[in-house]
C-alpha cells in the first residue's frame, strides 16, 4: 500500500498514521470483532513497517558517515566511508528523519483513537478499544505514566524506565518490534486521554472536546518528552539490531554504531527525568 504523497515526509507520515489506523480498526472490526483494540494495532503496525524499515536500514547505513558542510551559503552533505567520531551533532543529523517518522505517524494514530473515543458512544468505544480501556482512568498502563495524573516522581520514573528498557529490548530482539511499540503507545494514549476527558466533564461541566483540549494542554510537555524517550529507546534497539545483522561484530564500524546507540540511550535517560518532573508539576497547575 502506497502512503499519501503530500510532498513533505512529515506530512506523509502523519497522514499515513491516520489512514493506516482507520484501516487497521476497520479491518480488525470485520475479522476479529472480539479483539479489535489489539488487532488494529497489529494491522496498523504491519502497514507502517515498510516505510519505517527503509528508514532504519538507511539510518544504520549512514550512521556516523554524514557530515553537513556549508560553503558560501550553500549546504551539502559529505559521506565518509569509515565514519567519524560520535558527537551530539552527528547523532542528530543521522537520526532526525527516523525520529520525525515516528513522531508524525504517532501523532496521526493518536488523533484517530482520541477522536473516535470522543465521537462514538461509550459502549462502542469500549467494544472497539477494549484492550486500551484496561489502561484507562484507575488502571495502570505498561506504556508509561503519561495517563496517570497523580503519580509521584519516583514511581513515574521507575515505571517509565521499565518501559524504556522494554522498548529497547523488543526493538533489539525483534526487527519490527519498534513499530508495534510506537503504534501501541499512540493507541493507548489517544484513547485514554479522550476517556479521561469524558470522565472529568461530570465534575468540570465542560464540553468533552473542550475538556480534552485542556487535558492535552496540561499533559503535552511530559507526553512529548515521554514519547521521545520511547522513540529513542526503540530507535537505539532497532539500529543495533541492524548492526548485529550487517556489520562485523566488534569491528570499527560496529563499535562506532554501538557508540551512537549508547549516546542515544543516554539522551533518553535525561529526557526520562525531565518527563517525570514535568508530569509531577504541570498537570497540577493546569487541571482542576
Amino acid at each position: 500500500m502506497t502512503p499519501p504523497q503530500l510532498g513533505k515526509p512529515a506530512l506523509r507520515f502523519f497522514f499515513s498514521g491516520v489512514l493506516y489506523a482507520l484501516l487497521g480498526i476497520g479491518v480488525a472490526s470485520l475479522i476479529f470483532p472480539n479483539n479489535i483494540g489489539i488487532v488494529s494495532v497489529f494491522f496498523t503496525s504491519i502497514a507502517l513497517i515498510p516505510m519505517i524499515d527503509r528508514l532504519f536500514a538507511l539510518t544504520e547505513l549512514l550512521e556516523g558517515r554524514e557530515t553537513v558542510v556549508e560553503r558560501k551559503g550553500v549546504s551539502f552533505t559529505e559521506l565518509n566511508t569509515h565514519g567519524q567520531a560520535v558527537t551530539l551533532s552527528s547523532l542528530f543529523q543521522d537520526n532526525k528523519k527516523l525520529f520525525k517518522a515516528y513522531l508524525y505517524s504517532f501523532a496521526g494514530i493518536f488523533l484517530v483513537f482520541a477522536l473516535l473515543t470522543l465521537w462514538l458512544p461509550d459502549d462502542q468505544t469500549y467494544r472497539l478499544f477494549g484492550e486500551q480501556s484496561a489502561f484507562g482512568p484507575g488502571g495502570r498502563s505498561p506504556v508509561g505514566e503519561a495517563v496517570n495524573f497523580s503519580g509521584f516522581f519516583w514511581s513515574v520514573l521507575q515505571n517509565n524506565f521499565g518501559v524504556l528498557v522494554v522498548a529497547f529490548l523488543i526493538a533489539l530482539l525483534f526487527e519490527y518490534g519498534t513499530t508495534f511499540i510506537v503504534v501501541w503507545n499512540a493507541s493507548v494514549w489517544g484513547h485514554v486521554f479522550a476517556a479521561q476527558a469524558e470522565n472529568i466533564v461530570y465534575v468540570s461541566g465542560l464540553d468533552p472536546w473542550a475538556q480534552f483540549a485542556l487535558i492535552m494542554l496540561s499533559v503535552l510537555p511530559h507526553t512529548l518528552a515521554e514519547a521521545a524517550v520511547y522513540f529513542l529507546g526503540a530507535m537505539a534497539g532497532g539500529i543495533l539490531n541492524k548492526a548485529l545483522a550487517r556489520e562485523q561484530w566488534f569491528g570499527q564500524r560496529f563499535l562506532q554504531i554501538t557508540s551512537h546507540v549508547a549516546l542515544t540511550l543516554g539522551i533518553a535517560l535525561l529526557l526520562l527525568f525531565a518527563a517525570a518532573f514535568l508530569e509531577d508539576v504541570v498537570p497540577g497547575l493546569l487541571l482542576p
